[in-house]
């Protein structure tokens, strides 16, 4: 028999030295949510949000462009993330699992003559933006592709006097380019702001009595009473009386309405932009 058995306090020693090597030799998808996989999954949304209030850019607005560019459905989370090794040419959008991969498939696309490119969060287009980047590697680096993209829109804002335009011009100063581009990204973002905040929720959720280690967790009785957060505002109008329900449907019909409205005078200023041949924005990043 081993001479590591002969005590129990040298069994425990060598078992957990085991389960340390064991964790060390698992696959990344196997290590849970500190693994580097999990750590690429939060990269680019964690730099985007810090990026929106450094510049001042309406919350969530440059994540949605984000997702525009370069969303994917990430299962564990059940929802889209930005992937920051995604790379764009010739209008087929990759997606790798690494840095270097991506590095080494914008070096492939050069050497076959390749130049119309766009690369990471943001998916910068290294053709239009010749000196946004000293060479791939920074190009690839999130904060930096983050920053650059977040000073575009900001300077596309001062330009066209309207984040929606910024949007638009974006991706193309063309408005037949633009516009459809604009309206995808604001779905996104209306539908990004319509949902709470998991790192809010997070903070909340942690702040709660029954979240404190010692203290018991709220009976499923009491959680299944409590009125839903996430309730619409129809719902939360109809638990008032019915008559409320249909004022506050009414505001929000209106809303949508006005809207529309002003966006349609705004594509059809673009439009009239386009055949005058007055710039309406820089020109694509992505």
């Amino acid at each position: 028999m081993p001479e590591f058995s002969r005590t129990p306090v040298a069994a425990c020693l060598f078992c957990l030295g085991l389960a340390f090597a064991m964790l060390a030799a698992a696959p990344a998808s196997a290590r849970g949510p500190g693994s580097k996989d999990m750590e690429t999954r939060d990269l680019c949304a964690s730099i985007i949000a810090r990026a929106e209030r450094r510049h001042g850019i309406p919350a969530r607005l440059l994540r949605a462009i984000s997702l525009a560019e370069t969303g994917r459905y990430d299962a564990r989370r059940t929802a889209m993330i930005a992937w920051p090794w995604a790379v764009n040419a010739g209008g087929k959008g990759r997606y790798y699992p690494s840095k270097s991969k991506a590095i080494a498939a914008v070096e492939r696309l050069r050497a076959r003559g390749a130049r119309n490119i766009d690369v990471g969060c943001m998916q910068v287009n290294l053709m239009h933006h010749p000196k946004a980047f000293a060479d791939l590697k920074t190009a690839f680096d999130p904060a930096r592709n983050v920053a650059y993209a977040a000073r575009f829109l900001k300077d596309l804002h001062a330009r066209t006097g309207s984040w929606i335009d910024a949007v638009a011009a974006y991706h193309s100063s063309l408005a037949r380019q633009g516009n459809p581009y604009m309206l995808r990204v604001l779905r996104i973002w209306v539908d990004r702001r319509a949902r709470p905040n998991p790192a809010v929720l997070a903070a909340k959720a942690a702040k709660r009595p029954g979240a404190i280690a010692g203290r018991p967790k709220p009976s499923r009785t009491a959680a299944a009473t409590a009125p839903a957060r996430t309730a619409s505002l129809v719902r939360r109008a109809g638990a008032q009386s019915p008559a409320s329900v249909k004022k506050a449907w009414a505001k929000v019909v209106a809303r949508r309405t006005r809207f529309a409205e002003w966006l349609a005078r705004r594509q059809a200023q673009r439009q009239a932009q386009d055949r005058s041949g007055q710039p309406a924005g820089t020109g694509n990043p992505g």
